[in-house]
């Protein structure tokens, strides 16, 4: 497998851990980390010096070296549109972090260009690669909490600078989105959503969305993000409500609790002496992990890497 040449352009709040990311896979063979770009030359300066790599002025000195065929933008979501278009223009593969862009239009446009000139094009989706995540649809695919009827996913992060630029919806709720169709399989039908917390200066800070499936279940995401001087704690977990039980997801250890309620039968003596049977209301609680904790974001990158020298989808 040949090793891919990757820049990272935007090395601040997100970027600066594709560039440490890349450095753990390069000592793998599966690329070369080779430079880096930031509208602040010395974050850039700083990051390159750091991970020992060529800092560029800007970002078309980075996207004309021969040596880089793919690059993560990790820039503001404002910026992804043009940055994207710059990238393929010089013929080069990329991920771009989530929100692919700030509008619908924009991101059709990113990715109708990149099969154009028939380019890999990777949405920085992380959650996807969480190990927790993928064994909760393995739980509910193999029936262990029955049919399942409700979801319910909570999000809450940290007040970050560097996404001023999208509310929590674009930039915090669509993991969850994402999470509970892969686990579906399906589209919802319909979609409310609502602001809670409008700054008036700025996106909302806080959501809450309702999603409809034709299969009829129903999802319900509150999302919030905490503003400077608030209590300092993360929420991230999804919980799914069957007809045999409920299973958690806890994003950050990526751990699977599920509650199963079985149906024992339990003898008891009726008050004439008879023997009669009743449902035991006993629960089965269970703790489901990964063998081994994996950092979502390397299982992304390494992925994208492979489908690069593979030739194959991310």
């Amino acid at each position: 497998m040949s090793r891919v040449g990757v820049g990272v352009i935007g090395v601040g709040g997100w970027g600066k851990h594709h560039v440490r990311v890349y450095k753990d896979l390069e000592y793998e063979g599966l690329c070369k980390l080779v430079a880096v770009s930031d509208k602040n030359p010395e974050a850039a300066r700083r990051i390159a010096s750091t991970w020992q790599v060529e800092e560029c002025i800007d970002n078309q000195r980075l996207l004309s070296r021969e040596d880089v065929q793919a690059v993560s933008i990790c820039t503001p979501t404002t910026t992804h549109y043009d940055v994207a278009l710059q990238a393929m223009d010089a013929g080069k593969h990329l991920l771009v972090e989530k929100p692919l862009a700030d509008t619908a239009q924009k991101a059709l446009g990113i990715a109708r260009t990149a099969k154009r000139k028939d380019l890999k094009l990777a949405v920085g989706f992380v959650e996807r690669y969480n190990q927790g995540l993928v064994r909760l649809k393995q739980v509910i695919d193999r029936g262990r909490i029955g049919e399942v009827r409700l979801a319910t996913a909570q999000r809450i992060s940290l007040w970050s600078p560097r996404v001023d630029d999208a509310g929590v919806i674009l930039d915090s709720a669509i993991h969850d989105i994402d999470a509970i169709r892969y686990v579906f399989g399906e589209d919802p039908s319909s979609i409310y959503a609502e602001s809670l917390e409008r700054p008036s200066q700025g996106p909302e800070t806080g959501a809450i969305i309702d999603l409809t499936f034709e299969s009829g279940i129903v999802a319900h995401i509150m999302a919030r993000r905490l503003t400077r001087g608030g209590e300092q704690r993360k929420i991230r977990q999804l919980q799914m409500v069957g007809s045999k039980g409920t299973a958690i997801l806890f994003y950050i250890p990526q751990i699977v609790l599920t509650v199963e309620a079985p149906e024992i039968l339990s003898p008891f003596v009726s008050t004439r002496g008879k023997p009669r049977y009743t449902k035991n209301p006993m629960k089965c609680v269970s703790v489901h992990s990964p063998p081994v904790w994996k950092e979502p974001l390397k299982e992304e990158l390494a992925d994208f890497l492979k489908s690069i020298s593979e030739s194959r989808e991310s």
